[in-house]
């Protein structure tokens, strides 16, 4: 399971490398109105994880979890 903080610290990383590209793009690419994109990166939010994983592969990216 995984913590909410992490997902709020995945949420917030999602939303820089998200305004980096345009918005529009990916709220087209991820087939996701812009409202529930937004609240989707928002760091107050407590996403749901499938949709923070839709925008990842949206994004060309890849999520690992590995033992420090």
């Amino acid at each position: 399971m995984i913590h909410l903080v992490m997902l709020d610290v995945i949420s917030f990383a999602l939303g820089v490398v998200a305004k980096v590209k345009a918005i529009a793009q990916i709220e087209k690419e991820a087939d996701i109105d812009r409202k529930a994109l937004y609240k989707t990166l928002s760091q107050d939010s407590a996403s749901r994880f499938d949709k923070i994983n839709h925008v990842i592969h949206t994004l060309s990216l890849k999520l690992t979890v590995q033992n420090v």
